[in-house]
């Protein structure tokens, strides 16, 4: 890699649900105090800072919430006339709402995941909601007077290790933090070349395994032409993927995209560097799973620490 400026991004894996329940955090509140698994959405924001909103669930008594609470399928999130904005995080995206939208009904929810899995995304998906979520950065701002893409790797890729990039996975996850410009990223190798582009909402390019690949040059565009971004890649076997303790080698048949999305979060944050591409590229094909799964991924693009620490 080249000497660009880190920039730290995943929170501690040991810091477990008692750091995020005992403060004042962006998942602080007492409706936030169950498996991550149940939870369908969070408020990450509302302004002013001291208004509440008010969440109707058929059977129960309406409450009122705010920052840091949790939303469960089928509650119904009502903005008061004394809110200017609130967001909400669910269904990998953050909401905004006001006033004069109709309420907003929270759906989802968790299908099957093993227990042990469940346990790690629950201790990390906590530590990752130590503060609300920002909006993801765009790869596509607008620049003035025709400057060139700037860009700064993530931390963890920020890395010369060649990656490793199992037969299962069929698309690279290349993502960086954009300052400005319409970045590309481009997969060179003898079975063939693919480019991309990440889109206004997602700030990653998603680059296609060409069929046979057995090594590749990965690149995305930086401020200078003459130094990208780049990752050395080649293709291992699905039996050389490090596994988490909880799975066990014979559980491929029965596994959910749940699972693989808390294998690829557990790979990227401890596993090999040679496998945070591959860890990552796992947790953001099947972040959809869970509102746990989607957040982590949310964290680990927006802000956090590095990885190794």
């Amino acid at each position: 890699m080249n000497g660009l400026n880190a920039r730290k991004w995943v929170a501690c894996p040991c810091v477990g649900l008692s750091l995020l329940l005992a403060g004042a955090s962006a998942m602080a509140g007492a409706s936030c105090n169950q498996s991550p698994l149940k939870i369908s959405a969070s408020i990450e924001y509302i302004s002013p800072d001291t208004a509440t909103l008010t969440v109707r669930h058929a059977g129960r008594a309406d409450r009122q919430a705010g920052v840091g609470d949790c939303l469960v399928a089928g509650d119904t999130v009502i903005v008061p006339s004394t809110v200017k904005l609130a967001k909400v995080f669910t269904s990998e995206r953050l909401v905004r709402l006001q006033p004069n939208q109709p309420p907003y009904s929270i759906s989802g929810g968790m299908g099957h995941i093993a227990n042990q899995a469940a346990t790690y995304l629950a201790s990390v998906v906590h530590a990752l909601s130590s503060e609300p979520v920002p909006d993801l950065p765009s790869a596509t701002a607008s620049r003035s007077f025709g400057d060139p893409p700037a860009l700064r790797a993530l931390a963890a890729l920020d890395i010369p290790t060649p990656q490793r990039i199992p037969r299962s996975v069929k698309e690279i996850i290349v993502a960086w933090r954009p300052i400005a410009g319409a970045a590309r990223c481009t997969l060179r190798s003898a079975a063939g070349s693919v480019a991309a582009s990440p889109t206004a909402e997602e700030p990653w390019c998603a680059l296609k395994v060409p069929d046979g690949m057995s090594n590749a040059l990965v690149s995305a565009d930086t401020a200078s032409a003459s130094t990208p971004i780049e990752w050395h890649v080649v293709a291992a076997g699905d039996a050389d993927l490090p596994r988490p303790p909880w799975l066990k080698s014979d559980a491929n048949a029965a596994m959910t995209n749940g699972d693989r999305a808390v294998w690829g979060l557990w790979l990227y944050r401890q596993g090999a560097p040679q496998w945070r591409l591959a860890g990552l590229s796992m947790l953001i094909a099947n972040r959809s799973t869970s509102w746990a799964a989607a957040r982590a991924t949310w964290s680990i693009l927006s802000a956090g620490s590095d990885p190794a620490h």
